[in-house]
């Protein structure tokens, strides 16, 4: 499908999901964006439902938590619920700045020069990537003690 690392995000449209990959805006019609992450997911060897169990053993039975892809080192998480049709998708290692936009929604402007409006406050969409962040730091920890443990076994 698509290099992980590449996508800003993906969001729903009329005719299926725009995903911002590389500077541009792609439309992939007849699939919503939680089928796409769910494809993703796949790709990398696990399901979406695994996913975010896996998510919610690092980061406690929180609603809406991170997806971890663990072959390539990405993280995303839904502005909303997975359910939701307006949920958008967000890859956590692209995002460059966050600004409030009008009424409740915030801008997420991408280190490729695209840019977002999603329907989260500002608040809310600084707390998500904190926890990405959290994710990443709390993953790392655990691989690293993984990786002392087998060197102690040898």
């Amino acid at each position: 499908m698509y290099e992980n690392r590449m996508i800003d995000y993906i969001a729903p449209c009329e005719n299926g999901s725009e995903i911002g990959i590389r500077g541009k805006r792609r439309t992939v019609h007849g699939i919503s964006p939680t089928e796409i992450v769910e494809s993703l997911c796949l790709e990398e060897g696990a399901s979406l439902r695994g996913a975010l169990d896996a998510g919610k053993h690092y980061l406690g039975n929180l609603y809406k938590v991170p997806v971890r892809f663990s072959g390539s080192g990405c993280y995303l998480f839904p502005t909303g619920g997975i359910k939701d049709r307006e949920t958008v998708w967000v890859f956590f290692e692209q995002v460059k700045d966050v600004t409030k936009g009008p009424y409740a929604n915030t801008v997420i402007g991408f280190y490729d020069g695209l840019s977002i409006t999603v329907p989260i406050g500002k608040r809310s969409l600084t707390d998500k990537l904190a926890l990405c962040r959290k994710y990443r730091n709390l993953a790392q920890s655990s691989a690293h003690l993984a990786d002392l443990l087998e060197q102690e076994v040898r």
